[in-house]
């Protein structure tokens, strides 16, 4: 069951990079054809909707690890130990900023105003890819003294295939959802 929730959680942090890489250049992107300046907005919005969804269940697989991680704890002789140390020890920064952040950013979404604006909507995509990432846990951490920069032992190249893949994983999430809800066939 683990695993599951993990791969589930990857996704849905994939979909949310995808979202802050994507939406910044669809939105700057500008054309004279009608058909494509629809498409694009469809695209947005479409984008949009699956972003809410995909922060609250981000942060709803969080709660239901955090639980299970609670519950196995229970058990054992070190286990609250173990608990308490991974919510509220070093390391705390990146197991409860990620998913925090990823929610609020992501239902903030809901306001009109905030996902009509060109304006609005790129500083949010921007936020929704900076604010829960691991350079940015990692400059909150310098700044607090703390010291976690051997956790993450990814290369750039890693990092670079990652960032792609959750560009991949984004546009296939969204073009299905847009053609699951016939967007794309009504317009043709």
């Amino acid at each position: 069951m683990q695993q599951i929730h993990t791969i589930l959680g990857t996704i849905l942090q994939s979909i949310l990079i995808g979202f802050g890489i994507v939406i910044p250049i669809f939105s700057l992107l500008k054309t004279s054809n009608l058909k494509t300046v629809e498409a694009k907005n469809i695209f947005i919005l479409t984008a949009v909707q699956a972003v809410r969804i995909a922060g609250l269940f981000y942060f709803i697989i969080w709660a239901l690890d955090t639980y299970t991680i609670y519950s196995e704890s229970i058990g054992l002789k070190d286990g609250m130990n173990i608990f308490k140390f991974r919510l509220f020890g070093q390391f705390w920064m990146l197991y409860w900023l990620p998913p925090v952040f990823s929610l609020l950013l992501t239902q903030a979404l809901w306001i009109k105003k905030i996902y009509m604006k060109k304006v609005a909507l790129i500083t949010f995509a921007l936020l929704i890819l900076i604010l829960p990432s691991y350079p940015f846990i990692l400059l909150l951490s310098y700044l607090k003294g703390t010291d976690i920069s051997g956790f993450n032992q990814n290369t750039v190249l890693q990092q670079v295939l990652y960032y792609v893949l959750s560009v991949v994983i984004f546009f296939f999430v969204t073009v299905t959802i847009m053609l699951m809800g016939g967007k794309l066939k009504e317009k043709k």
